[in-house]
């Protein structure tokens, strides 16, 4: 009976000090707010969205790309969990800093975790109001994932990320940039995807259904209003393409002329395959109907380069269903 009732105030007192570490962490959390050091979106006090906008949906020829996460509380089936309707109502229309890190943490693992920011919300221990980036970066450790955080950096850093191929989530305030209607502290993702037309960057607003395509110069004015030094982090930088095989012994690994190209066989590209006018395969050109043969030019690492009317096009490896012998001549 005693050794009972002794093990019961152990387990009170053991209570008792993890209810003042979590008061004393509260407390402490609230400070860095009001100082200006931890910065939430969304900001207290502010309005929360209450409806998504609908994007177009875009083009998904280039480099991989997940699926965009909105942070729509009816559409993420990890809000609410373990709680009520009214706090999983809360915790998705504060979930923007999630969301977003959700279709970066896509990005970073190659669709290896494809999340929902509902998950991510429950991954960490902040259960109020909006979300930081240091919250969102606790949420990634506990799926053994490392956020990079580069709050303070400034747009140039912003612009060196993108070029490195990372995606980032930005953090922003006033009218969203693109088709949502938000105007208050807000975060999204940028995936590392140009388009080659305008220099557009792919964009990820957690209040919009799709992926859009956004103007560098917008996104920088909206994450510069929320923090001129501008609140930001990284993805890991993406793996690096095999490098080009150097057995010049190998039929298929022979790299020919490709301007002007002078070829004695085709490449039989499969129905539907896209071809790219880069070797990094990111800038999509146009697609292949029915099994076409294209003029081969030679191979990178997990490339075949193929003439397509005049076009020297690339295309993946695992898209070229046979290199044949041809009479053609192309110069």
């Amino acid at each position: 009976m005693v050794r009972d009732r002794a093990a019961g105030v152990s387990e009170l007192l053991e209570l008792l000090r993890l209810l003042a570490r979590l008061k004393l962490r509260r407390l402490w959390r609230e400070l860095l707010i009001a100082l200006g050091i931890r910065r939430v979106v969304p900001r207290r006090g502010e309005r929360l969205p209450h409806a998504t906008a609908i994007a177009p949906a875009i083009d998904l020829g280039g480099a991989y790309r997940p699926a965009h996460r909105p942070q729509d509380p009816s559409r993420d089936p990890h809000e609410p969990t373990g709680e009520s309707s009214d706090d999983g109502y809360d915790h998705g229309w504060s979930n923007c800093t999630m969301s977003a890190g959700a279709d970066v943490l896509a990005y970073q693992t190659r669709g290896e975790l494809t999340l929902w920011g509902g998950n991510l919300r429950h991954a960490q221990s902040d259960l109020e109001g909006g979300t930081s980036l240091e919250d969102l970066r606790d949420a990634w450790a506990r799926y053994g994932e490392t956020l990079e955080i580069r709050t303070g950096a400034g747009w140039s850093a912003v612009v060196d990320a993108h070029e490195q191929g990372r995606a980032i989530v930005i953090s922003g305030s006033g009218e969203v940039p693109g088709v949502g209607s938000f105007t208050g502290g807000h975060a999204s993702a940028i995936g590392p995807e140009t388009r080659s037309c305008d220099g557009a960057w792919l964009f990820g607003d957690p209040l919009a259904t799709d992926w859009q395509w956004i103007a560098p110069s917008a996104i920088r004015a909206w994450a510069e209003d929320f923090d001129p030094r501008v609140s930001f982090a990284l993805s890991a930088l993406p793996p690096e393409e095999p490098p080009a095989s150097s057995d010049s012994s190998s039929e298929e690994d022979v790299m020919y002329n490709v301007a002007p190209l002078t070829t004695h066989r085709d490449a039989i590209v499969r129905d539907g395959a896209v071809l790219y006018a880069d070797a990094a395969l990111q800038r999509r050109h146009s697609v292949a109907t029915g099994d076409t043969a294209l003029g081969f030019a030679g191979s990178g690492g997990v490339f075949h380069v193929v003439v397509n009317a005049g076009y020297t096009n690339y295309v993946r490896r695992e898209d070229v269903r046979e290199i044949v012998a041809s009479d053609r001549e192309y110069t």
